[in-house]
Order: structure tokens, then C-alpha cells, then sequence
């Protein structure tokens, strides 16, 4: 008859009454958190702990200090100030500081594209680097 029955999903039960795959995927996920609990208590894997945010600051704080803005930050500032800004055409200027950071990126370390900036300007921002002396900037770092 047309029952109940008929309108339930029919999921093919595993003979202990589950879902088939649903028991070894469990199994599976235990297994690697037990692998790892041990890989972790032996010492195989290092695990740091920290009190606090500021130990944990304390701690790291020679990594962070080696951060550095990619070489081309500049142009990506240079083309959301021009993306923000309200004067000249978003198209024109926005489509060539796009390809000017483009170039940049795919550009050679220390060979970046010598184009001026459409928004920095010297001394006021602090992302503009003098477009020509950036290869001179560049040699003198690697040494």
C-alpha cells in the first residue's frame, strides 16, 4: 500500500544498524587523534603552551620582528587609494595602477618596475619608496 512507508527516505542500514562508512570514517578519526596525542606526549612532535596572550607575544616575538612588507606594497597602496579615491576616472587610472602593480608582482626581486605612483607622494605617505632609486635600494640590501 502507499503507507508511511513509502515517503521515508530508504538508506541502506550497516548490519550494526548504522550508516555503511560512517564506522570506519569514526575509527579513522580516532585513530589519528590517538596517533597524534602520542606523537605529541613522546615528544616526536613539539608542542608549545602558553599562560596567556602576552606570553604567548613574549614568546614569538622574534619571528614577528623579522616580518616584512612584500615589495610591492607600495603599489597595492597606490591602487586602493585610487580605487578610493573620488578624483580622476576609476577606469583610466584604476586599470593602469592595476597593471603597474601587476608588473610588480611579476617582476624579479630588486627589479620593480620604475612607473610613478598615481596617488603617494613623497615625504606625506609612508609606503611611497622613490621609483628610482629602487634598484639602487635593492643592491644595497642584499649586501
Amino acid at each position: 500500500g502507499f503507507g508511511m512507508s513509502a515517503l521515508r527516505p530508504r538508506i541502506p542500514l550497516h548490519p550494526g544498524g548504522g550508516l555503511p562508512g560512517l564506522n570506519h570514517a569514526l575509527q579513522a578519526a580516532a585513530g589519528l587523534f590517538a596517533l597524534f596525542s602520542v606523537a605529541v606526549l613522546t615528544g616526536v612532535v613539539p608542542a608549545t603552551g602558553f599562560r596567556d596572550e602576552q606570553d604567548f607575544a613574549l614568546k614569538t616575538k622574534p619571528e614577528h620582528d623579522q616580518l616584512k612588507p612584500h615589495r610591492c606594497n607600495d603599489r597595492v597602496e597606490d591602487m586602493c587609494r585610487v580605487f578610493a579615491s573620488e578624483q580622476g576616472s576609476i577606469y583610466q587610472d584604476g586599470r593602469a595602477s592595476l597593471g603597474r602593480l601587476f608588473k610588480c608582482l611579476r617582476s624579479t626581486p630588486g627589479e620593480e618596475p620604475a612607473s610613478p605612483y598615481f596617488m603617494l607622494k613623497p615625504g606625506v605617505d609612508r609606503h611611497y619608496i622613490d621609483p628610482n632609486s629602487r634598484g639602487l635600494a635593492a643592491s644595497v640590501l642584499d649586501r
